[in-house]
């Protein structure tokens, strides 16, 4: 078994929270990517661990973020 863990992603949730416009930017600013993940990066990691190239990965977390 395989765990995902997405970080700040551009999700309904995290586009609608009251968060100050300049503590999101600080935020993301830590991201070594430099921007939020997309729906699309966390759907790739996924794919990715159901997978036959993931068949032999095993009890691993993958930080999405």
């Amino acid at each position: 078994m395989n765990c995902l863990t997405p970080g700040i992603g551009e999700t309904n949730f995290a586009l609608n929270t009251n968060a100050p416009p300049e503590f999101m930017r600080k935020v993301v600013a830590t991201i070594p990517m430099g921007r939020s993940a997309t729906p699309q990066d966390v759907a790739n990691a996924v794919a990715y661990f159901a997978s036959d190239a993931a068949c032999y990965i095993q009890g691993q977390t993958l930080n999405v973020n």
